[in-house]
């Protein structure tokens, strides 16, 4: 259960409990603006289920966000979160 009056969580924390792919994919979103899943797989070479795994981990912990992309919605890129 999660006490909504502790303090949150500090991202390194959180990434000690996250797989080892989310971490080396937010490693690289670190480095580039935003990045589609197919940038991320051509960076990462892990396959695609792997890398949404790892995506919806680190959107569950609010490490990154998601954004369609306006020119193309079938495709969503995602970034750091700034908070």
């Amino acid at each position: 259960m999660i006490n909504m009056l502790s303090p949150p969580e500090p991202k390194n924390e959180i990434l000690d409990v996250v797989t080892p792919a989310a971490k080396k994919i937010f490693l690289i979103l670190q480095t580039e603006e935003r990045m589609y899943v197919s940038e991320i797989r051509e960076r990462t070479t892990y396959c695609r289920r792997t890398i949404q795994f790892a995506l919806s981990q680190l959107v569950a912990a609010e490490l990154i966000t998601p954004a369609p992309d306006l020119r193309d919605m079938r495709k969503t890129y995602y970034m750091i979160s700034s908070a």
